[in-house]
């Protein structure tokens, strides 16, 4: 067996191993968004009714918890399940890249970054739908390399398992058709054909999207997936509502109220101001008061929204406070900065720890390598691929939601997690080439003048 394979299966029993250590030593990390999904989840185990005690969440992942709990009712249980995904899908990145030096070095970034491990362990939506989305794009890489529909319709069928996992793919498939058109084109396929393969792509979304939109309308009377979006935009721009304005006076003094007397995350005020109105408004009403309101800010303060939201992508993509954090610090030191720990002189070692979690330098690393890559491939756009173009607009799409749209918390990067270690390490590998042409260059020259 040649070495590198030897490397590859060495390193992937290590990655095993992690986990399997992990599982002993910490219980399932449950976090304040754990609560609604298994609410759900216990509903449908007890009562047959997935939207008892019904909140903003999508059916995947309570479905997802449900069939686990069904076997064995224990939240171990469904990080076992998660970690045993987990690893499928690095598998999969790995099949991605054709070369075995490049697969171990994947596996080397996977086993030292913590981010898609922590959230493996969680009993949040966000590793599964990393899971789907992560399968989806290997189908669809498949067809761009060998056209075959049953590759094409796997790939939409991941996408709309992905779709209602979490709402942030809510315009994502569109997003595919549109690089599967263009590969369609260039090859010169007729209209009827490219119709027909766009179809394949997006019929499994929209059948799930039309099921679920109409039990929410005969539920709670919202035609959507989940009436969500006032709740997110409201946090994000709750810095400039327009509180003279007489639209909705009503929300804004309770938020104001709630502002006074929560310490922790702004996102937890926007909860517990929808808490609070959920006792005389239905969900859907709920939503609409926040988007009206966070529309009123966005119009009356663009500049600011796009400052807020260059700065939630900041926080998504430099973040790693999230990460670790919680796995080894009580959650009461969590909300206080290291500045004011070291102002307040409490230098101890929890203290450090958190530091040195938010300059994690392995992330450093695969954010230095991504962003090589990607000044790599705008400036060669022609010799740039269309499976290129297309991880990147992944990248990007996950990246611009969660931060213009979402608060930009590093656990929101955890679905494009892999596939920045991927263009993070064929990054480096550029750079490891052209360093090696240059030596060898050199010593050419040198060889000639001899």
């Amino acid at each position: 067996m040649p070495n590198s394979k030897k490397i590859f299966f060495l390193l992937f029993f290590l990655l095993i191993l992690e986990r399997v250590v992990l599982c002993v030593i910490l219980p399932p990390i449950i976090e304040p968004d754990t609560v609604s999904y298994k609410s759900h989840a216990i509903s449908l185990l007890e009562t047959g009714d997935l939207a008892e005690g019904r909140n903003f969440r999508t059916p995947g992942y309570p479905l997802f918890l449900y069939l686990i709990y069904s076997i064995h009712k224990s939240d171990t249980a469904v990080v076992i399940a998660q970690h045993l995904l987990g690893l499928l899908l690095i598998l999969l990145i790995t099949l991605i890249v054709p070369r075995h030096r490049t697969k171990n070095i994947i596996l080397l970034f996977f086993l030292l970054d913590m981010q898609l491990i922590r959230y493996e362990h969680s009993i949040l939506a966000d590793f599964p739908l990393a899971f789907f989305l992560g399968v989806s794009i290997y189908f669809f890489l498949k067809y761009l390399r060998e056209p075959n529909n049953n590759f094409l319709m796997s790939c939409g069928l991941f996408l709309s398992i992905g779709f209602i996992t979490k709402p942030i793919l809510k315009l994502y498939p569109y997003l595919v058709a549109i690089f599967l058109i263009i590969f369609l084109a260039k090859r010169t396929e007729k209209t009827f054909s490219i119709i027909k393969k766009t179809s394949f792509l997006l019929l499994p979304t929209f059948l799930v999207w039309s099921a679920w939109s109409i039990t929410n309308y005969k539920r709670q009377h919202y035609f959507g997936l989940a009436p969500a979006l006032g709740v997110e935009l409201g946090g994000i721009t709750e810095d400039f509502w327009n509180y003279s304005s007489p639209l909705h006076k009503e929300i804004k003094k309770i938020y104001k109220e709630k502002l006074k007397t929560k310490t922790s995350k702004r996102s937890s005020v926007v909860h517990a101001v929808v808490k609070e109105l959920k006792k005389r408004y239905s969900l859907p009403e709920i939503n609409k008061f926040l988007l009206d309101i966070a529309k009123e800010a966005i119009i009356t303060n663009p500049h600011r929204y796009i400052l807020r939201g260059m700065r939630e992508t900041a926080c998504f993509y430099l973040s790693n406070a999230s990460v670790l954090v919680f796995l080894f610090l009580p959650s009461d030191a969590f909300y206080i900065s290291v500045l004011q720990q070291l102002k307040q002189r409490k230098v101890s070692s929890q203290v450090i720890l958190k530091f040195l979690l938010n300059f994690y330098p392995i992330w450093w690393l695969v954010l230095l390598g991504f962003f090589l890559n990607v000044m790599k491939k705008i400036a060669n756009p022609r010799s740039t691929q269309i499976s290129d173009w297309f991880i990147l607009a992944t990248i990007l799409y996950i990246g611009g939601i969660a931060s213009f749209i979402s608060l930009g918390y590093a656990r929101m990067r955890t679905p494009i997690e892999p596939f920045i270690i991927m263009w993070s390490v064929a990054g480096w590998q550029q750079i490891s080439h052209r360093i090696k042409r240059k030596k060898s260059t050199s010593s050419s020259k040198n060889s000639s003048y001899e």
